[in-house]
């Protein structure tokens, strides 16, 4: 993790790092960070500034989206699954369709 520097495996980062996202987010401080999420456009997978993730495909019934990334951290993981809230991932940290574009 580069804000907190402790291992994480690639299907952890998206919750790990959305963490350090949600509370930077909520003004809440973590002092011991080596170095804080991007302010603006932080990215799920790493926390950093210029990476981009993209969806594909307008959700359905049938179909979730598929997200593609820049971020050299990026994983595939299953769009439908990782939305929901569970006791052991209770940070969704995914991707979401901007109304606006």
């Amino acid at each position: 993790c580069f804000q907190c520097h402790v291992f994480i495996k690639p299907e952890d980062a998206r919750a790990h790092v959305g963490g350090h996202i949600f509370k930077a987010l909520n003004g809440i401080t973590e002092p011991n960070l080596y170095e804080r999420v991007h302010a603006t456009n932080a990215c799920g997978f790493c926390g950093r500034g210029g990476c981009s993730a993209d969806l594909s495909g307008l959700p359905t019934a049938r179909a979730t989206p598929k997200c593609t990334s820049t971020c050299p951290r990026a994983h595939p993981f299953s769009y439908g699954h990782a939305k929901k809230y569970s006791g052991a991932t209770p940070c969704t940290n995914v991707p979401m369709f901007c109304t606006l574009c």
